[in-house]
């Protein structure tokens, strides 16, 4: 489906649609709101739409989806999808969150430098995303989350402030070992690594 010209569109809903695999939806200013369910997509145009406030996604067919485009979005759900990871650390407006029946979901970056986030009414999640490993948020909601994950026995997810990127261009790795040369001897085969 290609909605592009509808530009008085603001809010758009999708339901048990099967035959939809492919979903345009360009320069569509106008459009805050969007939920997709129980509908196969599984590549999501959205070029130049950039004011959705509200993304809901239950059971596509994604892997993947850019969120950094909507520096406005200020609620996202994602039910039951084949995404990878989550990086919300675009969406400074964020307030409200939730993620649950992800099998496939892996990580998520919340760190946004925003402002501090009260998880009891926005974050929610559960135990049904048996591959999630990894939080990153600000330091400021390090401790909230991590109550919040306590207290709903999420306790196989390293929570933390430092989110591991990839640098841009050229970059070097240093490997090694380091030894410790505690008879002060000058370092030799005896000595700690």
């Amino acid at each position: 489906i290609n909605l592009t010209g509808c530009t008085n569109l603001n809010n758009l809903g999708i339901y048990s649609c099967n035959a939809l695999t492919t979903l345009q939806l360009h320069n569509l200013q106008n459009l805050d709101t969007v939920y997709l369910s129980q509908s196969p997509i599984s590549t999501l145009s959205l070029v130049g739409t950039t004011n959705i406030e509200s993304l809901g996604l239950q059971s596509t067919g994604l892997t993947a989806i850019d969120l950094s485009i909507f520096p406005a979005l200020r609620q996202f759900s994602t039910l039951n999808n084949s995404l990878t990871t989550l990086d919300l650390s675009m969406n400074p407006l964020l307030e409200n969150i939730t993620i649950y029946d992800n099998a496939l979901l892996k990580n998520i970056n919340l760190k946004s430098g925003g402002t501090v986030l009260n998880v009891t009414s926005w974050f929610h999640i559960n135990n049904n995303n048996p591959n999630l490993k990894y939080i990153c948020c600000d330091n400021d909601d390090l401790a909230p989350i991590s109550n919040y994950l306590t207290s709903y026995s999420l306790n196989n997810i390293n929570l933390n402030s430092y989110c591991p990127f990839t640098p841009g261009g050229t970059y070097y790795k240093v490997i090694g070992n380091t030894k410790y040369d505690i008879n002060n001897n000058g370092c030799d085969s005896n000595d700690v690594n």
